[in-house]
């Protein structure tokens, strides 16, 4: 779910300094902003968006990347990236995790090979939550064409306004993690 730019910044605004943090050096206006806010619904992410019960919903701050290049550049193992659902053709959205990109071999008991390569134009994306989580282990690696952007701030609610930050992806710092990078 998307909401309208100018509702995202009044919510934003209502920050104060940290409004200027979050878009310092940004133009607004008739410039292009290459931000958005996204809900993160479910609890495939957790603990890192929406902790307790599942029943709130976390606001994040998403950077778009509109090209292919700037996703290559800019999306690392450990990032929280908003994708289209690769198996559904509607253009709804998932939050995962990158735990692979390509020519990284994975190792997972979840998918239906036990060791997989990550082929040129594809990433492998996973929830923090693997007993919740429908994600690469269910579908298989996904085409970086479909990464729409880098979650990088959570801006709801106010008690976990901060930045998101990437973790590392081989096991020992993401919670309950059932796949492993093999480089």
């Amino acid at each position: 779910m998307h909401f309208p730019v100018e509702s995202c910044l009044k919510m934003l605004a209502s920050f104060g300094s940290s409004f200027a943090m979050v878009y310092g050096g940004l133009k607004i206006g008739d410039e292009y902003i290459p931000y958005y806010v996204g809900s993160v619904s479910g609890t495939s992410m957790q603990p890192t968006l929406n902790p307790g019960n599942g029943v709130s919903e976390d606001r994040v701050l998403v950077q778009r990347l509109r090209s292919q290049a700037s996703i290559r550049a800019r999306v690392q193992r450990g990032d929280v990236v908003s994708a289209i659902n690769p198996r559904l053709t509607d253009d709804s959205r998932i939050m995962k995790r990158v735990l692979g990109l390509p020519g990284d071999t994975i190792l997972t008991p979840r998918y239906r090979e036990m060791a997989t390569t990550v082929p040129a134009g594809y990433c492998w994306l996973e929830g923090d939550d693997p007993r919740t989580s429908y994600d690469s282990n269910s579908y298989g690696p996904v085409p970086l064409n479909c990464v729409q952007g880098k979650v990088v701030y959570i801006v709801w609610p106010p008690s976990r306004f901060g930045p998101l930050q990437a973790r590392q992806t081989d096991g020992s710092t993401v919670p309950k993690m059932t796949s492993f990078l093999h480089r």
